[in-house]
């Protein structure tokens, strides 16, 4: 494994360890995380991308919140993509929990695969209840539009 994604790995399992705090940036706690991803290259961001799905929910979640929270100057810290990658690995709850932030990365998403698993995931939420159906054509539409107007 690339040192700096170990690294990553092994500071997010540590935030686990202080959930709430960390999810929630109490304490300037996500600086380190932070300081990881920005010296992240293209194979370390590869790498990550294949490591995610054996990441535990409560893993993935402080990594989004990594991300959302961005850099020391508030910007975001990747290419919208692992955020929304996210976004589709985590229970409906944790999902719904991440909507939240979704409006300062679902329009620059690139991805055509990644938007499809977005629309899967919320077919699930609102299937399970964690969406009203109003909520979820919302969402829906904003991917729609997203694809449509590439």
């Amino acid at each position: 494994m690339r040192e700096n994604v170990k690294k990553l790995q092994n500071e997010i399992k540590e935030l686990a360890t202080k959930f709430f705090q960390a999810v929630y940036e109490i304490d300037g706690l996500l600086s380190n995380a932070n300081e990881i991803l920005i010296h992240f290259e293209k194979l370390d961001w590869d790498e990550l991308k294949s490591e995610l799905p054996n990441w535990n929910n409560d893993e993935l979640q402080i990594l989004a919140s990594t991300i959302s929270n961005g850099d020391d100057n508030g910007n975001i810290l990747d290419d919208d993509f692992f955020y929304g990658y996210v976004f589709t690995l985590v229970d409906d709850s944790t999902s719904r929990f991440l909507l939240q932030n979704m409006f300062n990365f679902l329009d620059n998403v690139i991805s055509e695969n990644l938007l499809k698993s977005m629309i899967l995931k919320l077919s699930s939420m609102n299937k399970n209840g964690y969406l009203e159906q109003e909520e979820y054509e919302y969402w829906i539409n904003r991917i729609e539009n997203n694809v449509a107007s590439r």
